[in-house]
């Protein structure tokens, strides 16, 4: 499998482009998945002012090993939020196995508002296309912000 390094300097740039996408959005909620997400949801919610910044533990990977199972733990209570749109971010949707099990989670939890999603990277056989994603690939990606 190849490797692609992916900077900070891209990162920021990605960053804006998907503020001119999601600015006006009504988005009332950010929720990172971590690991991979919560570097990304925080710069979303900086750059988008959305206080509300919530973190979902998903795990679907030891290492570049897929689990079998996804273990999804720690969905934040939203219930305070009447309307708008929760954005689930995650830096890739590689399978799209846990993409996919985290929306129906919330879709089914939060009836009366809007899930929407966004990554950076979609990978070529993922079964779930974000609502925004930058780049299609078929690597495996270092992050910057991973140790390796």
């Amino acid at each position: 499998m190849t490797k692609k390094f992916y900077s900070y300097e891209e990162f920021i740039k990605d960053i804006e482009i998907l503020n001119s996408k999601l600015a006006n959005s009504d988005i009332v909620a950010i929720v990172g998945l971590a690991r991979g997400g919560l570097t990304f949801a925080h710069f979303l919610s900086e750059k988008l002012n959305i206080r509300e910044l919530y973190s979902v533990q998903a795990i679907s990977y030891n290492g570049e090993h897929k689990l079998a199972q996804i273990k999804i733990s720690n969905l934040p209570d939203l219930s305070h939020l009447a309307k708008g749109k929760i954005l689930l971010v995650d830096d890739i949707s590689d399978s799209g196995r846990t993409l996919t099990e985290v929306n129906r989670l919330f879709s089914e939890k939060y009836i009366n508002l809007e899930i929407i999603t966004a990554t950076l990277f979609l990978g070529e056989k993922s079964t779930f296309e974000p609502t925004f994603w930058l780049h299609k690939n078929s690597d495996w990606i270092i992050f910057f912000w991973s140790y390796e």
